[in-house]
């Protein structure tokens, strides 16, 4: 900003990536921020830094298709079968959830993690065509598809982690970089004018989002095979 000269402004790239490789390819250099709502978690941590304003509470929700009514509270969720996305904060809840079911002497969820090529919003398509029965999102997440999609039903009472923070990660000792989306950060949270005009845009108004399953979109899904 406030530089004239094009050679001498920074140039951002874009680098698309599976969601189970974004923290590998971060340590690795790949990349130098994590541009993603990634769950700010205490192993995740561990690894690399995050940046967060902190003003967004979110909640893991469970989602079943529509036609299902067996799931009234947690405990119903005993020897399910939920297809999650692969590395994602809802594994590590899952298998915290599997230990108090151990303790109360329950079936353990079966947990299956989706193939690393498919994001959240391809498991709301499974779930919607009914190929798959259970998955976990972030609420915010959930909230715009189930408009879009509807055969999803999100059931909220259900809630698998509550109070979560989540943020852009980078790499650990990167102090100038985090100062400046620190920064950056304060123009475009919730709340801010900026921010709430994305998040107006894009989360409660959601006539950019186009269902997949619809005829149109399905004959040109069959003419690229």
């Amino acid at each position: 900003k406030g530089i004239k000269r094009e050679s001498d402004k920074i140039q951002i790239q874009y680098i698309p990536t599976s969601f189970d490789r974004l923290i590998p390819d971060l340590i690795q250099g790949r990349g130098d921020i994590i541009c993603d709502f990634m769950t700010i978690t205490t192993s995740r941590e561990e690894k690399i830094d995050f940046t967060s304003s902190k003003s967004l509470d979110v909640q893991e929700v469970l989602l079943s298709h529509k036609s299902d009514s067996t799931i009234k509270n947690l405990e119903d969720l005993a020897g399910k079968e939920l297809y999650v996305l692969k590395d994602s904060s809802y594994v590590e809840h899952l298998k915290e959830l599997n230990t108090h079911f151990k303790e109360k002497k329950l079936p353990a969820i079966k947990i299956v993690e989706a193939d690393s090529h498919l994001s959240t919003e391809d498991i709301f398509e499974m779930l919607n065509s009914g190929i798959v029965k259970y998955t976990v999102a972030d609420d915010f997440q959930a909230k715009i598809w189930a408009k879009v999609l509807p055969n999803i039903k999100i059931i909220d009472s259900l809630v698998i982690k509550s109070g979560n923070n989540v943020g852009w990660g980078i790499r650990k000792d990167n102090p100038q970089l985090k100062k400046s989306l620190k920064k950056f950060l304060k123009k475009v949270k919730k709340g801010s004018y900026l921010g709430n005009m994305l998040f107006k845009r894009y989360y409660e108004n959601t006539k950019w989002l186009k269902n997949p399953n619809t005829k149109k979109e399905r004959d040109k899904y069959l003419r690229f095979i």
